[in-house]
């Protein structure tokens, strides 16, 4: 089963979730589903989830 992480867009702040294959992807950009911006994961809050 695939790994995913959580992460807040860094701009609009909105958790969702990524495939952990994107951490290490160099040349990868997560799209947010809610403010549709583009970024690198690095750029990516790690969300806090129990």
């Amino acid at each position: 089963m695939p790994k995913v992480v959580y992460v807040n867009c860094p701009h609009c702040g909105k958790e969702f979730y990524i495939g952990q294959e994107f951490l290490v992807i160099e040349e990868s950009y997560c799209h947010c589903p809610y403010c549709s911006q583009e970024f690198k994961p690095e750029a990516a809050r790690r969300a806090a989830r129990a």
